[in-house]
């Protein structure tokens, strides 16, 4: 809503209206940081922080030289924006009693050739607890293949330059910021731990910050000062490295996992392909459940090698992930699905026009269409997956599990309802036995059916009139 209220006020050019409302939409946005679970979606988080600095921005460019500056200060939110007039700005900072440190800023002034022509204002926002919205620890990928920890252990401080109310990145060498921070965690270990300064452009649950913009230097144990040379959102970051497996060891693991699952996929395929020319010249629902059981583990075996040849793209792990759990469901539907129709021509059912399929459509279905609707759950609730694999504990794990535990017993109890079935048709049909003895040692119990005069299938062995001949469908 915020954000349709901005795009409005800016379209319609009302300004008399915009610095009217000024106050009011940040102690929106306070109320909204005052409160840890108000904001959950990761998205709505960084749109939350981009409100924020263009509503500063649109601000500064309504700045004029009687009133070249606005304050606001709120309990979660600190907030002071100013015209850039001078060759040199230098503004230090005090904003309220939960951040009553040092901040510095320089950069030249519009007279100097580094900038154009426009109104130029900066704005300086400090956050109180938005490392409550961002999570608890990040971890990033290092080119050597290593993996770095870091936390955000201060306050968060953004510096915007603005230009007619639009961002503006100053050029290298003319923007600097000092920044003294107090560390949210004091007791850490100084031998595991260290402390760095990073800048980034919203601070995103993803790793986004940049370390190399930013110089450190500690002061005591609860101090540390910062010198970043480009605007944007800034914070002292907790930063380590683990202890890893060895590459070597880790390229080993890999390897196994890849071999293997290409191993699965060229079986699949190759059955795959088997079954498709016979289905072609009998196209029976059995042929076509088999074909399916194998498409789903070509499939599923697909997900592995793209998941393990390389770093799944955390942007990614929702699709991976409910691509996987589609797929292997999905598998172990079509032998639920196979049991089943034996199961309905056993029980004698009267016959009803495409019953078969619509078996395999529901059988199929249900467990497929509880995967979409927890996907789309993730996706609506921001819910963030820390894994691309079902790990124990999540609802996708638990959507899965309950799936297949109720599979399971479904595929038990028709397994032995058919069984049981066969073995009174076998005792009563003397002729039929051997032929039902043989349907009956398979995995899956095909049933009988021999032609009638008439030229009908009947499955039942002793109502046909004549001689009968056992098929497979």
């Amino acid at each position: 809503m915020l954000q349709e209220v901005l795009s409005f006020m800016n379209y319609t050019g009302e300004n008399d209206e915009f610095l009217a409302t000024a106050q009011a939409f940040y102690q929106i946005i306070n109320i909204l940081l005052e409160r840890n679970y108000s904001v959950i979606n990761t998205k709505k988080v960084i749109l939350l922080q981009e409100l924020v600095k263009t509503e500063a921005l649109l601000w500064g460019s309504l700045l004029t030289t009687n009133t070249n500056y606005a304050h606001v200060n709120l309990s979660s939110l600190a907030l002071h924006i100013a015209l850039l007039e001078n060759a040199l700005y230098k503004l230090h900072l005090n904003t309220s009693s939960w951040f009553s440190y040092q901040l510095d800023v320089h950069i030249e002034g519009p007279s100097s050739d580094a900038f154009g022509n426009g109104t130029f204002s900066i704005a300086v926002i400090v956050y109180r607890d938005l490392s409550e919205f961002l999570p608890l620890r990040y971890v990033a990928k290092l080119r050597d293949g290593n993996e770095m920890e870091f936390e955000i252990n201060s306050r968060m401080v953004t510096v915007e330059v603005g230009r007619d109310g639009q961002r503006y990145v100053p050029s290298q060498g003319v923007f600097h910021v000092d920044l003294e921070f107090e560390h949210t965690v004091k007791n850490y270990s100084i031998d595991e731990w260290n402390i760095s300064c990073g800048v980034t452009n919203v601070a995103a649950t993803e790793h986004s910050w940049d370390f190399s913009a930013c110089t450190t230097q500690t002061v005591g144990t609860n101090l540390t000062r910062c010198r970043c040379n480009q605007p944007g959102t800034y914070a002292a970051l907790l930063t380590a490295r683990p202890t890893n497996l060895p590459l070597s060891v880790s390229e080993q693991y890999h390897t196994v996992v890849l071999v293997g699952c290409v191993c699965c996929l060229v079986q699949a395929m190759f059955t795959l392909f088997l079954l498709l020319p016979y289905w072609w010249h009998h196209k029976t629902c059995l042929i076509f459940l088999k074909l399916q059981c194998c498409t789903a583990t070509s499939g599923a075996m697909g997900v592995f090698i793209y998941a393990v040849r390389d770093s799944v793209p955390k942007a990614s792990f929702p699709y991976v992930t409910t691509s996987l759990e589609a797929f292997l469901l999905i598998g172990m539907s079509s032998h639920l699905s196979k049991l089943l129709i034996v199961y309905t021509e056993v029980i004698q059912i009267p016959k009803v026009q495409h019953m078969k399929q619509t078996v395999v459509s529901i059988i199929t279905g249900v467990p497929v269409l509880a995967v979409l609707c927890n996907h789309l759950a993730h996706h609506s609730t921001g819910w963030q997956l820390q894994s691309w694999w079902l790990l124990c504990g999540t609802m996708l794990f638990n959507i899965f599990i309950a799936s297949a535990v109720v599979m399971l017993i479904l595929f038990v109890f028709l397994y032995f309802t058919v069984m049981r079935r066969l073995n009174i048709l076998s005792s009563k049909n003397s002729a039929g036995s051997k032929a039902i003895g043989r349907r009956t040692s398979e995995t899956c119990c095909y049933n009988i059916f021999c032609n009638d005069s008439d030229g009908s299938f009947k499955h039942i062995l002793h109502q046909c009139s004549r001689p009968i001949m056992p098929l497979c469908f």
